[in-house]
């Protein structure tokens, strides 16, 4: 899939997303952040956080969904892509988001000085 590949160091662990690209044809990745990738739910014009999933071979996709919403913050969603998982969560639910952006109106550019 264009725009996903391994992460070169860590060993390919976690799929690395590039800003810009859309997943599953709705979701446009913004920026990284700590938990995952900020990105513009584009169907919905709603921010969301892709955060990356674990796939073990010995669970299936479902499974590994059904984990990941047992942290207690919702999952909206779940993108499945040749080389990596995500589930989609709210905005909010991302622990760092850049102090000058305003995700509550989508992708804009802003100038910070």
């Amino acid at each position: 899939m264009l725009g996903v590949a391994p992460v070169p160091d860590d060993g390919g662990a976690r799929p690395w997303v590039a800003d810009g690209t859309v997943l599953a044809q709705r979701y446009r990745v913004l920026h990284p952040t700590v938990a995952g990738w900020l990105a513009y739910d584009e169907r919905l014009s709603r921010p969301v956080l892709l955060e990356p999933i674990g796939l073990d071979a010995a669970a299936s996709v479902a499974e590994c969904v059904r984990v990941a919403a047992a942290s207690g913050v919702p999952v909206l969603d779940a993108v499945i892509q040749t080389d990596g998982a995500f589930v989609v969560r709210p905005a909010n639910a991302a622990p760092a988001v850049r102090a000058h952006e305003d995700i509550s109106t989508g992708p804009t550019l802003r100038v910070v000085s």
